[in-house]
């Protein structure tokens, strides 16, 4: 009985083995990679609004007020889309920590293809907010160009 049990589990062994190589064959695989170097066509700014003191209500009624503000200046130009990030407040400490202040801080993201309207743009919002960091990167509409190339 044994060696009647141990037969079949070879045999069923052996047609496991055979069903796995005849499932291989007319399989094709391959990778196709392809590189270019593109020029950055987008500009993105970050804008902050910060303000510090002991009143956070107060301290975040100037913060909305001046991303508010940058906001709908971004929204006049069409090139431009704008829209915020985040949004902080936080306690500032004394040296045995009890609470003495507030920092209230938020962000703004500006982004546009025109150059020149952005460089307008981020001159006037710094007559209310900080620029933060400026980047640069290739627009969707010209990614998605070279892909379908």
């Amino acid at each position: 009985m044994k060696q009647w049990a141990l037969g079949l589990l070879l045999a069923s062994l052996a047609g496991a083995l055979q069903a796995e190589d005849m499932n291989k064959y007319d399989r094709i695989a391959f990778s196709v990679s392809a590189e270019r170097e593109v020029e950055n066509d987008t500009v993105i700014a970050t804008l902050l609004a910060a303000e510090e003191g002991q009143d956070n209500t107060v301290l975040a009624d100037k913060v909305n007020s001046a991303i508010t503000w940058g906001l709908e200046t971004a929204k006049k130009v069409t090139a431009i889309e704008a829209r915020t990030l985040s949004y902080t407040t936080s306690p500032s400490y004394d040296d045995k920590g009890k609470i003495i202040g507030w920092q209230v801080r938020q962000t703004m993201q500006v982004k546009s293809t025109d150059t020149k309207a952005m460089s307008t743009l981020l001159g006037t919002l710094q007559e209310k907010l900080h620029i933060e960091a400026i980047n640069y990167a290739v627009s969707p509409k010209v990614q998605k160009s070279l892909e379908d190339e």
